[in-house]
């Protein structure tokens, strides 16, 4: 479960928040241990994943880094930074081509730029 939260003045807040679940449990073995303590056998029919239907949830992805928040039960989630800064020149560069150049040139300077900044994984759009 992912939460927003506000802490008090004074002390590090906001941001994302994450509840230590503990380890993942099987869907299965809860349905199995529910009708055990409800002393019930029902058969379970399985019908596989849906297209598209994720088996694993992800909280949290490689750009962010999780790290114990100082509340017990409580992981705090943060962005690393992925993107530079565009240098001065860069910029002045843009403005320059923008003015004088024709567009598919211009599309071509954006995407390098975009590239340089963010690395492989920019594509192209036409």
């Amino acid at each position: 479960l992912l939460v927003a939260c506000a802490r008090p003045q004074g002390e590090e807040g906001g941001g994302a928040y994450l509840l230590d679940m503990g380890q993942p449990v099987r869907i299965l073995d809860i349905a199995h241990r529910m009708m055990a303590e409800a002393g019930v056998t029902l058969p379970i029919v399985t019908c596989g994943a849906r297209e598209g239907e994720k088996i694993e949830e992800e909280l949290y992805d490689e750009h962010e880094h999780v790290a114990h928040s100082g509340m017990p039960g409580v992981l705090r989630v943060r962005s690393e930074p992925s993107v530079k800064p565009l240098s001065y020149d860069g910029l002045l560069e843009l403005e320059r081509v923008a003015r004088t150049a024709g567009d598919e040139y211009i599309r071509l300077r954006v995407f390098a730029a975009l590239t340089e900044q963010l690395g492989s994984n920019v594509s192209a759009v036409g």
